[in-house]
Protein backbone atom coordinates (compact mmCIF):
# COMPACT_ATOMS: atom_id res chain seq x y z
CA UNK A 1 0.00 0.00 0.00
CA UNK A 2 1.55 3.26 -0.92
CA UNK A 3 0.62 6.20 1.23
CA UNK A 4 1.35 9.51 -0.66
CA UNK A 5 2.90 11.95 1.44
CA UNK A 6 0.26 14.50 0.82
CA UNK A 7 -2.54 12.40 2.68
CA UNK A 8 -1.51 13.44 5.99
CA UNK A 9 -4.46 14.73 7.95
CA UNK A 10 -3.11 16.43 10.96
CA UNK A 11 -0.17 18.30 12.13
CA UNK A 12 1.69 20.69 14.26
CA UNK A 13 4.78 21.69 13.19
CA UNK A 14 7.21 24.21 14.16
CA UNK A 15 9.34 26.27 11.39
CA UNK A 16 11.78 26.73 9.46
CA UNK A 17 9.58 24.28 7.27
CA UNK A 18 9.10 23.37 3.45
CA UNK A 19 6.57 21.17 1.28
CA UNK A 20 7.08 20.85 -2.33
CA UNK A 21 5.83 19.12 -5.02
CA UNK A 22 7.71 17.47 -7.74
CA UNK A 23 6.96 21.11 -9.92
CA UNK A 24 8.30 24.00 -7.06
CA UNK A 25 7.92 24.90 -3.81
CA UNK A 26 4.73 25.21 -2.20
CA UNK A 27 4.86 28.67 -0.70
CA UNK A 28 5.47 30.77 1.60
CA UNK A 29 8.18 29.17 2.09
CA UNK A 30 8.97 28.19 6.15
CA UNK A 31 5.14 29.06 7.07
CA UNK A 32 3.14 26.38 8.46
CA UNK A 33 -0.17 28.23 5.59
CA UNK A 34 1.60 26.13 2.82
CA UNK A 35 0.69 22.75 4.40
CA UNK A 36 -3.12 23.88 4.20
CA UNK A 37 -2.82 24.77 0.09
CA UNK A 38 -5.03 22.16 -2.02
CA UNK A 39 -2.16 21.69 -3.74
CA UNK A 40 -0.44 19.85 -0.68
CA UNK A 41 -2.24 16.59 -1.54
CA UNK A 42 0.67 16.80 -4.59
CA UNK A 43 3.76 17.47 -2.23
CA UNK A 44 6.84 15.11 -3.10
CA UNK A 45 9.10 16.82 0.13
CA UNK A 46 7.97 17.73 3.62
CA UNK A 47 10.40 19.53 6.53
CA UNK A 48 10.37 20.80 9.41
CA UNK A 49 12.33 21.86 12.60
CA UNK A 50 10.18 20.32 15.29
CA UNK A 51 6.66 18.57 15.44
CA UNK A 52 4.51 15.99 14.11
CA UNK A 53 2.54 14.96 11.66
CA UNK A 54 -0.23 12.27 10.81
CA UNK A 55 -0.71 10.03 7.70
CA UNK A 56 -3.75 7.82 7.98
CA UNK A 57 -3.33 4.11 7.05
CA UNK A 58 -6.27 2.08 6.07
CA UNK A 59 -6.77 -1.07 7.67
CA UNK A 60 -8.25 -4.20 5.46
CA UNK A 61 -10.89 -5.92 7.94
CA UNK A 62 -9.95 -9.66 7.14
CA UNK A 63 -12.24 -11.01 9.84
CA UNK A 64 -11.56 -13.58 11.67
CA UNK A 65 -7.78 -13.43 10.62
CA UNK A 66 -6.09 -11.51 12.91
CA UNK A 67 -3.37 -8.80 11.76
CA UNK A 68 0.40 -10.48 12.72
CA UNK A 69 2.55 -7.38 11.22
CA UNK A 70 2.58 -4.33 9.78
CA UNK A 71 5.92 -2.81 8.15
CA UNK A 72 6.31 1.25 7.27
CA UNK A 73 8.97 1.67 5.12
CA UNK A 74 10.25 5.53 4.20
CA UNK A 75 12.71 7.65 3.33
CA UNK A 76 13.94 9.83 5.90
CA UNK A 77 16.57 12.54 6.87
CA UNK A 78 17.35 15.40 9.40
CA UNK A 79 16.84 18.58 8.85
CA UNK A 80 18.84 22.27 9.14
CA UNK A 81 19.59 25.27 6.82
CA UNK A 82 21.20 24.29 3.63
CA UNK A 83 22.21 20.71 4.42
CA UNK A 84 24.90 18.72 7.33
CA UNK A 85 25.96 15.43 6.48
CA UNK A 86 26.60 15.12 10.01
CA UNK A 87 23.48 16.58 11.96
CA UNK A 88 21.20 14.35 13.97
CA UNK A 89 18.26 14.24 14.69
CA UNK A 90 15.76 11.63 17.10
CA UNK A 91 12.76 11.10 14.80
CA UNK A 92 10.05 9.06 16.77
CA UNK A 93 7.23 6.85 15.31
CA UNK A 94 3.68 6.29 16.68
CA UNK A 95 0.64 4.57 15.53
CA UNK A 96 -2.61 6.35 16.83
CA UNK A 97 -1.03 7.60 20.40
CA UNK A 98 1.09 4.06 20.85
CA UNK A 99 4.90 5.18 20.57
CA UNK A 100 6.59 2.68 18.67
CA UNK A 101 10.34 3.55 18.45
CA UNK A 102 12.71 6.06 18.13
CA UNK A 103 15.33 6.43 15.18
CA UNK A 104 18.29 8.11 15.39
CA UNK A 105 19.22 10.12 11.81
CA UNK A 106 22.84 11.26 11.07
CA UNK A 107 22.95 13.83 8.81
CA UNK A 108 21.17 16.11 6.69
CA UNK A 109 22.15 14.61 3.15
CA UNK A 110 22.93 17.25 0.54
CA UNK A 111 26.60 16.22 -0.52
CA UNK A 112 25.74 15.28 -4.39
CA UNK A 113 22.17 15.46 -6.15
CA UNK A 114 19.39 13.00 -5.05
CA UNK A 115 18.37 10.02 -8.05
CA UNK A 116 14.98 11.40 -8.25
CA UNK A 117 15.53 15.00 -6.98
CA UNK A 118 13.83 17.40 -9.32
CA UNK A 119 16.20 20.04 -11.02
CA UNK A 120 14.29 23.21 -9.66
CA UNK A 121 15.29 22.14 -6.22
CA UNK A 122 19.10 23.69 -5.10
CA UNK A 123 22.30 22.09 -5.34
CA UNK A 124 22.70 23.65 -1.47
CA UNK A 125 19.26 21.72 -0.01
CA UNK A 126 18.76 18.59 1.38
CA UNK A 127 19.17 15.46 -1.41
CA UNK A 128 18.43 12.17 -0.77
CA UNK A 129 17.49 10.24 2.95
CA UNK A 130 17.99 6.95 4.59
CA UNK A 131 15.34 3.82 3.54
CA UNK A 132 13.96 3.23 7.19
CA UNK A 133 11.71 0.26 7.86
CA UNK A 134 9.32 -0.03 10.46
CA UNK A 135 8.38 -3.42 11.86
CA UNK A 136 5.67 -4.16 14.30
CA UNK A 137 5.07 -7.63 15.14
CA UNK A 138 4.32 -10.12 18.23
CA UNK A 139 7.85 -9.87 19.27
CA UNK A 140 7.96 -6.27 19.34
CA UNK A 141 8.53 -3.03 17.16
CA UNK A 142 11.73 -3.37 14.77
CA UNK A 143 14.03 -0.34 12.93
CA UNK A 144 16.08 -1.84 10.05
CA UNK A 145 15.98 -4.92 11.20
CA UNK A 146 16.89 -4.17 14.98
CA UNK A 147 14.83 -4.29 17.87
CA UNK A 148 14.00 -0.53 18.95
CA UNK A 149 10.59 -0.68 20.85
CA UNK A 150 9.09 -3.16 23.24
CA UNK A 151 5.33 -2.68 21.69
CA UNK A 152 3.54 -5.60 20.08
CA UNK A 153 1.16 -5.62 17.33
CA UNK A 154 -1.15 -6.63 20.14
CA UNK A 155 -0.68 -3.87 22.02
CA UNK A 156 -2.23 -2.00 19.50
CA UNK A 157 -5.60 -3.42 19.43
CA UNK A 158 -6.48 -2.58 15.94
CA UNK A 159 -8.29 -5.79 15.21
CA UNK A 160 -11.53 -4.85 14.13
CA UNK A 161 -10.82 -1.52 13.24
CA UNK A 162 -10.27 0.23 9.40
CA UNK A 163 -7.71 3.00 10.07
CA UNK A 164 -4.65 3.58 12.37
CA UNK A 165 -2.72 6.83 12.08
CA UNK A 166 0.97 7.09 11.70
CA UNK A 167 2.34 9.87 13.28
CA UNK A 168 6.22 10.59 12.67
CA UNK A 169 7.94 13.78 15.56
CA UNK A 170 10.73 14.95 16.57
CA UNK A 171 9.74 15.43 19.84
CA UNK A 172 10.58 19.28 21.61
CA UNK A 173 12.66 17.08 24.29
CA UNK A 174 14.65 14.49 22.15
CA UNK A 175 18.21 14.32 22.52
CA UNK A 176 18.84 15.82 19.50
CA UNK A 177 16.21 17.83 18.11
CA UNK A 178 17.46 18.01 14.43
CA UNK A 179 14.10 18.27 12.41
CA UNK A 180 13.13 15.70 9.59
CA UNK A 181 12.73 15.88 5.71
CA UNK A 182 10.36 12.85 4.46
CA UNK A 183 11.00 12.30 0.69
CA UNK A 184 8.15 11.30 -1.91
CA UNK A 185 8.61 8.93 -4.91
CA UNK A 186 9.90 12.10 -6.90
CA UNK A 187 12.27 13.19 -4.66
CA UNK A 188 15.65 11.55 -2.81
CA UNK A 189 17.47 8.13 -3.68
CA UNK A 190 13.64 5.94 -3.42
CA UNK A 191 11.32 5.82 -5.89
CA UNK A 192 8.41 5.50 -3.04
CA UNK A 193 6.45 7.39 -1.08
CA UNK A 194 5.56 5.91 2.75
CA UNK A 195 4.56 2.04 1.59
CA UNK A 196 3.09 0.25 4.07
CA UNK A 197 2.38 -3.38 4.10
CA UNK A 198 0.01 -5.55 6.27
CA UNK A 199 0.32 -9.48 6.79
CA UNK A 200 -2.40 -11.29 8.20
CA UNK A 201 -2.32 -14.83 10.18
CA UNK A 202 -3.37 -17.58 7.65
CA UNK A 203 -6.61 -19.41 8.56
CA UNK A 204 -7.86 -23.01 7.63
Amino acid sequence: MKIPLGSFTSFNITPPCAICTKEGIIHPLDDISAFYHPIRLKAQLISFYKGRIVFPIPLENQSPAKLESITISMEICSECPNYNNSWRSNITFYLDDTELATYLSLGDYGDRRGLYTPSFWGNNSSQYGMLVNIRIDNAGTFINGEKAGATTIGDLHLDGKFVTHLKIAVKDDAKYVGGINIFGKDFGDYNQDINVQLAYERTI
